[in-house]
């Protein structure tokens, strides 16, 4: 009769909170990005009910699971040895990563930073920082490409760029960087845990980051959170406690150093993350033990990042002929967090801030609420891991409060540094439940109160919200739909080619920005060749086009095959007289969706047509 009556109980629970949820899981809660016009109240409130109701539903369900439920999990999580547990959770993250890389997004960017960036991994795969700005930019330019005394470059830091040229020339493809570097996190996060905690968490927190959508979605982008947090959590690791029998000295010279190049790595990758959870995790560990290690702590660590803070500052000469000027700012001085650019004042801010926070809600572990737990490891014992967790959480949330753009892409990844700490605590916060229970009056239950709401919770998550998000990004999520440029290269290889590209007023240009990754960097070479080619009519040798161009006669071949076909921005009704004037002989095409069969269409009125004649369909 009991048990009828609890299961009752929880099934009406449960319900109530299914009805709630598939009514509020719109569109908007897993808009791509934009600046959130919501106070921050709503947000709070939201999350403040769902952590009552499922938590009311988590301790009814609690009661129904067999006593011995927890120690039998208990003892299969702590099976495997460590070793071989932190491979397989690493394995687990790299594949599924490689699986959203390449199966749900296509091996293609899914941000328009991508685009920039991927250009300067092509640079320095052939060698070169930048390349020569050709005679037309602007119908070739994407954002975040600076031009500058007749150079074209990044404005990203360039850290990430050789990572991905390495892997571009190693693995055959720069998706296959954040996969293995995602597994990399795992491996640090737990490495970090053990040094904290009783095993049990550690694998507890660790299975949780297995489980993330948040950081799973992550590992399969191209975006650089997924290198500054493998960072961040190498620097934690390096300056973290060694156990109880950890001498008064603290880490040693040797970690010391190595957690200051990692620091300048992250400088030269996300310079405003690792000033924030990065500087927070170096000041902990410089201050903890009071003032009299301070000095030589903090001059082991500058000591170590010199190297790396010192070459960033010849990047910064060798692109803007000053080392105190990064690209970024040569690209738009402005552009930093601070209260004022783009209107942005506190209040939004704190709009934005409360918005992330919703987000984060549902990304974290795919819960409908999944920061239940986090203020409950404060009734318990802290260690110096909680503390850290979350002043490092707390460096993010208050940093990111001056800057002026939010970002949903995969999760409110201005935060993503933050999610080894945020799955510590929730850890720590279930394995509090029950003294959180007891000291409001309900009787414990060994555990499974937590044990149903984690199995409530992946659940709820599976069954919501992982559909809305795979469908999300199988829509062409972010509005930069691939364009097969592949396909259009090999479809119209018989003649040198221009493709006008549709332009929409939006920074990823409607879906067509991925477009000029086909594009051969040296654009300028190709506009000279193309003169050339046109001056000295269809029988001049490469020798003699080389000499007109001022290229090497080696490289004419290679350059005029990668540039047999270009992709360019229709700009204005000029755009296509400029750029014939400055690629002479080529013929003319646009590419557009179709709206009916699909797809995109390739189509050209060069023979006289009247109408246009189509010599393309690309799915």
């Amino acid at each position: 009769m009991r048990r009828g009556v609890l299961a009752a109980c929880a099934a009406g629970v449960l319900a109530a909170a299914a009805h709630l949820l598939s009514a509020g899981f719109s569109e908007a809660r897993l808009e791509p990005a934009g600046v959130v016009k919501e106070a921050w109240i709503y947000p709070a409130v939201d999350l403040l009910a769902w952590a009552c109701l499922l938590l009311a539903a988590a301790v009814l369900l609690g009661r129904l699971l067999p006593e011995d439920a927890v120690p039998r999990l208990r003892a299969l999580l702590l099976r495997p040895r460590p070793a071989l547990f932190a491979a397989a959770a690493g394995l687990w993250v790299a594949l599924a990563g490689m699986l959203v890389a390449q199966v749900l997004l296509s091996g293609e960017p899914s941000d328009i930073d991508d685009i920039a960036r991927l250009h300067q991994a092509r640079c320095f795969g052939e060698g070169r920082l930048s390349f020569e700005t050709g005679p037309e930019p602007d119908p070739f330019t994407v954002y975040g490409l600076v031009r500058r005394d007749g150079r074209t470059f990044s404005k990203y830091e360039p850290v990430p760029a050789l990572l991905y040229a390495a892997s571009w020339r190693t693995l055959g493809r720069p998706t296959a960087l954040n996969p293995l570097l995602g597994g990399l996190l795992v491996v640090l996060a737990y490495g970090v845990f053990r040094r904290a905690g009783a095993e049990g968490t550690a694998r507890a927190a660790t299975v949780l980051l297995c489980l993330s959508p948040f950081l799973l979605f992550m590992s399969g982008s191209l975006l650089t959170h997924v290198l500054a947090a493998a960072l961040v959590a190498g620097v934690c690791l390096l300056l973290a406690p060694r156990g109880a029998g950890e001498p008064a000295a603290g880490p040693g010279t040797i970690p010391l150093l190595l957690a200051g190049a990692l620091l300048s790595l992250g400088l030269a990758s996300r310079p405003y993350t690792t000033f924030l959870a990065g500087g927070t995790l170096a000041a902990w560990c410089v201050l903890r033990d009071g003032l009299a290690p301070a000095p030589r702590r903090a001059a082991a660590i500058l000591l170590g990042a010199a190297p790396g803070v010192a070459l960033l500052l010849l990047y910064n000469d060798a692109l803007t002929g000053d080392p105190l000027l990064s690209p970024f700012r040569a690209f738009d001085p402005r552009e930093v967090p601070w209260f004022g650019y783009m209107g942005h004042t506190p209040a939004e801010g704190l709009a934005n801030g409360g918005r992330m926070l919703l987000v984060l809600n549902q990304h974290l572990f795919g819960w409908p609420s999944s920061l239940l737990f986090l203020p409950l490891f404060l009734l318990r014992e802290r260690t110096w891991l909680d503390r850290v967790s979350a002043a490092v959480a707390l460096s993010l949330v208050l940093g990111h409060l001056s800057y002026y753009w939010i970002d949903f892409r995969f999760g409110p990844r201005y935060w993503y540094e933050a999610v080894p700490f945020l799955a510590w605590l929730t850890a720590r916060g279930m394995g509090g439940l029950d003294a959180f229970l007891r000291g409001i009056g309900v009787p414990a239950t060994g555990h499974r109160s937590a044990l149903a709401a984690l199995l409530l919770f992946t659940l709820f998550g599976a069954v919501f919200y992982l559909g809305s998000l795979l469908r999300l990004y199988g829509r062409d999520y972010g509005h930069i739909a691939p364009v097969p440029a592949a396909a259009v290269r090999e479809g119209l290889r018989e003649a040198p080619t221009l493709v006008l590209l549709p332009e929409v007023d939006t920074a990823e240009n409607g879906g067509f920005s991925s477009a000029f990754l086909a594009n051969p960097l040296d654009l300028a070479a190709v506009a000279r060749l193309d003169r050339a080619a046109a001056a000295l009519g269809p029988g001049a040798t490469e020798e003699a086009l080389g000499r007109a161009a001022a290229v090497p006669a080696a490289a004419v071949a290679g350059i005029r095959a990668s540039g047999r076909v270009l992709f360019a921005r229709e700009l204005d009704a000029s755009t296509e007289a400029r750029l014939r004037a400055a690629y002479p002989g080529r013929r003319v095409c646009r590419l557009d969706r179709d709206p009916v069969q699909g797809g995109v269409v390739v189509w050209t009125r060069d023979g006289g047509e009247a109408l246009p004649r189509v010599l393309l369909r690309a799915k």
